[in-house]
């Protein structure tokens, strides 16, 4: 079974850290949260208002006791500058199967930020015993999809109307890397 943390770590690599959320953060994340393409594709309120942002930081840690979601900011590994969010989430400890979620923020994108701590974030859930990441990519969100092939998750299959968004069905294409295959992650823990 996974051992789910009951304090997330930081981690490393790259060139970014993936930390907890901090108070610190609240601002940059209103910021990023008004991007269109973040208030598109994911499920932050829209409009997103400074209140949401507090709300969210502050409920990190109940949610990561209730094994919901290991929440992370993306950070400059030398500025600590927030760039982005990233989380394992719905976790299935039966089967091993997590599922991954990340957006960068405007400002960070272009410099494969995402693509680097979606790895770091797949090879730590092996580190702790999930077996197989799963991302599910609203159809159409061509730039998540790349993402999500570029650190390794392959392209599965389309599930037709699987997320209801806004009152709407959608289309979601589902990729996933399985850490156990070779390649997968390299120095998984036997037993695991």
């Amino acid at each position: 079974m996974p051992d789910w943390p009951s304090n997330l770590p930081s981690l490393l690599g790259h060139g970014l850290q993936l930390r907890p959320w901090l108070n610190a953060d609240v601002e940059s994340l209103h910021l990023a949260s008004q991007n269109e393409d973040i208030q598109r594709w994911t499920t932050v309120p829209s409009p997103y208002t400074l209140s949401h942002a507090q709300d969210f930081v502050a409920s990190r840690p109940m949610a990561l006791a209730q094994r919901q979601v290991a929440p992370f900011a993306i950070a400059h590994g030398e500025s600590d500058s927030l760039l982005g969010s990233c989380s394992l989430m719905r976790p299935d400890f039966a089967n091993r199967v997590v599922e991954v979620g990340y957006w960068v923020a405007p400002w960070a994108r272009g410099g494969g930020v995402a693509v680097k701590a979606l790895t770091v974030l797949c090879d730590w859930a092996g580190e702790i015993g999930f077996e197989r990441v799963e991302a599910v990519v609203l159809a159409g969100n061509d730039a998540s999809a790349v993402v999500a092939e570029r650190a390794g998750l392959g392209f599965e299959a389309l599930l037709k109307s699987r997320v209801l968004l806004d009152g709407k069905r959608h289309d979601v294409r589902l990729h996933a890397r399985v850490l156990t295959e070779a390649g997968g992650l390299a120095g998984v823990r036997s037993g695991a």
